[in-house]
C-alpha cells in the first residue's frame, strides 16, 4: 500500500529526473518490512505471494534492461555538454574573464582549479537567495566579459513526470522557455553585443530513453563591440538590478 501511494503521487505530481530512484527503493523496502517470516498455509497469501514474486521479477527485469542501456549510452555518448565545454575554453580561453550563468553551468568547474567564474564565487551552485547570480546578469554583462556561459536543459517527452507516460505532453508548451532560461540570459547578451559561438550538449539518460537534453553555450562579444575605457569603468561602478523573468 505505501508503495500504490507513492505511483498514485507522483502521477500527479511532478518527479524529478534525479529522484525517480524512489520508486524502486521504496517497492524494495515496503517488501522488506511487509514479508512474512515464516511460509502460511492460506491459499489466499499463497497466491498473493506468488503474485507479489512475480511483480518484483518482471520490475527486476524492466530495471536490468534500463540499467544497460544507462551504461552502454555512458560509454558511448556524452551526458552532458560539460567536458567539452571545458576542454574549449581550456584550449581556446584560457586566461579571460567568464562569466557563469544557469544552474549547469557549474558542471564545467569539475575541469578546473578554483573558481571558474568571475560572478560566482565558489566552484559549486549556491543554493541560496544571495547572491543570485542569474537574477545579477545585467550588471555581469555590463562589464563585458570575454566570454558568457549559460548551463540549461530542454525537457524530453519522458522527463520523469510518471503522468506522461500516459498523455503524451506538447513539446513546444513543455519547452516554451528555450534551455529553460527563465531570466532570458541568452537573449539580453545577445541584445548587448554577444552572439552564440559553441554549444556543447549530451542527454541526461533515463529508462529506455532520455530525461534532459543538457546543454553549455558559450557567447562571445560580436567583433567591434569592446567598449572603450571609459564606457568600462562606468559599467564596473553599476549597482546591481535584478531581473524579473518574463
Amino acid at each position: 500500500m505505501p508503495w500504490a501511494l507513492m505511483l498514485v503521487v507522483f502521477t500527479w505530481m511532478y518527479l524529478a529526473p534525479r529522484h525517480a530512484g524512489m520508486i524502486w527503493e521504496a517497492l524494495i523496502a515496503s517488501l522488506w518490512l511487509t514479508w512474512p517470516a515464516e511460509p502460511s498455509s492460506r491459499w489466499y497469501k499463497k497466491w498473493l505471494n506468488g503474485l507479489t514474486v512475480a511483480a518484483l521479477v518482471v520490475v527486476g527485469l524492466n530495471q536490468m534492461q534500463w540499467t544497460a542501456h544507462a551504461v552502454w549510452d555512458d560509454i558511448h555518448k556524452p551526458y552532458s555538454g560539460d567536458e567539452a565545454m571545458a576542454q574549449w575554453l581550456k584550449t581556446n580561453e584560457a586566461g579571460k574573464r567568464i562569466a557563469g550563468f544557469g544552474y549547469h553551468s557549474i558542471g564545467i568547474a569539475a575541469w578546473f582549479q578554483g573558481p571558474l567564474y568571475f560572478n560566482q564565487p565558489a566552484t559549486w551552485w549556491i543554493w541560496s537567495q544571495e547572491p543570485r547570480n542569474d537574477a545579477r546578469a545585467p550588471f555581469a554583462i555590463a562589464t563585458h566579459p570575454d566570454v558568457i556561459v549559460f548551463g540549461g536543459w530542454n525537457w524530453s517527452e519522458h522527463n520523469a513526470d510518471v503522468s506522461e507516460d500516459w498523455v503524451k505532453p506538447n513539446l513546444a508548451t513543455l519547452n516554451s522557455v528555450p534551455l529553460n532560461d527563465a531570466f532570458h540570459i541568452i537573449d539580453y547578451a545577445e541584445a548587448h553585443g554577444y552572439r552564440e559561438t559553441h554549444r556543447f550538449c549530451g542527454h541526461a539518460f533515463l529508462r529506455s530513453g532520455y530525461s534532459e537534453e543538457l546543454c553549455q553555450v558559450a557567447l562571445e562579444p560580436v567583433p567591434g563591440s569592446v567598449p572603450s575605457a571609459l564606457e568600462m569603468q562606468s559599467a564596473l561602478s553599476l549597482t546591481p538590478v535584478p531581473v524579473s523573468p518574463r
